[in-house]
């Protein structure tokens, strides 16, 4: 418990989540990955960062040798206090992995009173991270710019909780966004997507948008007019992507067509 120094768990009732604190660590922001001062990894906190390097071997400073991923922190790495760990590297890129899981941790971790004590931090932040944050009436992190920090304690979430507060989050941002009043039905387009265009994407959009369906394009709109218009809708469709984390917005009974291309 990093309020008292009693192990068990903190928060909110029904948030089912667990807090760890430690002393004396290494952490990779980009990465959320913290790691003791023998080079032992905290497994909570590199569930992520192992999707992209399954041996961490592309943390800062890291290389690989003889089978084992070795990192020599920098002599003039620096030093913070105390400090929350929320985000993972899936969240530094990910709008569903900050949505759905570094944003519900940090609120998490503010109702349960550990931020007084332990500060956010995070990697540089993108406008949507920050857009989020505000909606959600979520406290700034300090934004660390800096392969490797020494951090005297740290909190994170421990690896066997569950994700809390979806709910609690959908109540704070829906409360500062209306739902669009004139799209009942949307489309969410990937034309503009330079990762996964669909061939038969203009096809799609012609032949919904003559079934009266509203055309939305995420990468010319704003956050804000993402969640009102999911809140707004009885009927979406859209491809397999981060897009569909704003279904945590729509109204009870909303109407989701999930399109799965192939291969």
């Amino acid at each position: 418990d990093p309020l008292n120094g009693r192990p068990g768990t903190i928060g909110a009732a029904g948030d089912g989540f667990d807090l760890a604190r430690v002393e004396t660590v290494w952490c990779a922001p980009a990465f959320g990955v913290v790691l003791d001062e023998t080079g032992r990894v905290f497994a909570g906190t590199a569930r992520e960062a192992r999707r992209l390097t399954p041996t961490l071997d592309r943390l800062p400073t890291a290389r690989r040798e003889e089978g084992e991923t070795r990192l020599v922190p920098p002599d003039d790495a620096q030093s913070v206090s105390a400090a929350t760990v929320f985000m993972g590297w899936g969240a530094a890129h990910n709008y569903a992995q900050f949505l759905l899981s570094a944003l519900p941790t940090l609120l998490a971790a503010e109702r349960a009173g550990a931020l007084a004590r332990f500060p956010a931090i995070a990697p540089p932040l993108s406008p949507w991270h920050t857009d989020l944050l505000a909606l959600a009436g979520a406290p700034s992190p300090t934004e660390v710019d800096a392969p490797l920090v020494k951090l005297s304690e740290a909190v994170f979430l421990t690896p066997t909780a569950q994700r809390p507060g979806l709910d609690a989050l959908r109540a704070r941002i829906l409360a500062q966004v209306a739902p669009a009043a004139d799209a009942r039905r949307i489309y969410v387009s990937r034309q503009g997507s330079l990762k996964a265009p669909q061939e038969t994407e203009a096809w799609l959009e012609e032949g919904l948008a003559a079934r009266g369906f509203t055309i939305v394009r995420p990468e010319t709109s704003s956050v804000q007019e993402l969640v009102a218009l999911f809140r707004g809708a009885e009927v979406v469709v859209a491809t397999s992507g981060t897009i569909l984390a704003n279904v945590l917005f729509c109204a009870p009974g909303a109407k989701i067509i999930e399109i799965q291309p192939t291969p």
